[in-house]
Parts: C-alpha cells; structure tokens; sequence
C-alpha cells in the first residue's frame, strides 16, 4: 500500500511545478461541490431511486452506496480518513456496486426467461439496438489468465 502511495504521488510531483495557465484542466475540477464527490448528480439520484433497474433490491443497495460514498467523503474532508478505513470503506463500496450491478443484470436474465423470442426482439428493438448488433462483442471471450 506504501509503494502505491508512493507511486502516486511521485507521478503528480510534475504537476506541482510550473505556471497554472500551463497545466491541463484537471478531471477532478468541478466534484468539489458534488454531494456525493465520486458520483454525479445524476448517478445519486439513479441509485437512491433504482432507476432503469426497477428494482427495490437495487434502490436499496443503490442507497447503501450512495451513503457509503457520503461516508468516505467525510473522512476525507474531516482528516479522519485511516489507511485501515480506506481500504474497508472502499471494500464495502465495491461490493454494493457489484450488489447494485448484480441486480440489474438478474433482471435482464430474468426477462429473457419471461417474455418470448418476439417480445424480447421488440425490446431489443425499442432500447435502439439493431437485432444484429445488440450484443456485439459479447460473443468473443477475452483473454483469461489464469
């Protein structure tokens, strides 16, 4: 974790140097006055209303998540933040993301069972897809390394 840290910020030493009006804008600017600082505001309200998912599970982790982020942002801004709490904060979101994610893709299994060959085709068809190209590249595996 050190060495990452490290890492880190001998890769930004660069940036601390040099006039401001030569520096590229960062892509950080503007999350400062977020809410939530790694979620827009559209993601939030997404995720605390389950939208596109339509699902109570996933407005329900998706709440989960958003106040985990909330979490970590206090640490941070109130200099509370440990590596310890970092890294189990940052596990907790990573497994609600998957929570929320996992949802949402069950509910896409879970309507190719239910509707038929044509419904699923209109749906497909009504989302923007060509019936050709609605899952292209999903049919390559990638390389697994084992």
């Amino acid at each position: 974790m050190k060495l990452r840290v490290l890492a880190w910020l001998l890769a930004l030493a660069p940036l601390a140097h040099g006039d401001a009006a030569d520096q590229a804008v960062s892509p950080y600017a503007g999350q400062e006055g977020r809410d939530v600082k790694a979620l827009s505001t559209e993601e939030v309200n997404a995720y605390l209303s389950g939208a596109g998912l339509g699902m109570a599970k996933a407005a329900e982790s998706g709440r989960a998540l958003v106040e985990k982020e909330r979490l970590l942002d206090y640490l941070f801004a109130s200099k509370t933040i440990t590596p310890a709490l970092l890294t189990g904060t940052l596990d907790e979101i990573g497994s609600l993301q998957a929570r929320v994610r996992g949802a949402h893709l069950e509910a896409h299994l879970a309507q190719v069972a239910i509707l038929s060959p044509e419904q699923n085709a209109r749906y497909t068809q009504l989302r923007g897809y060509s019936a050709a190209h609605a899952h292209a590249g999903h049919d390559k595996l990638p390389a697994l390394n084992p």
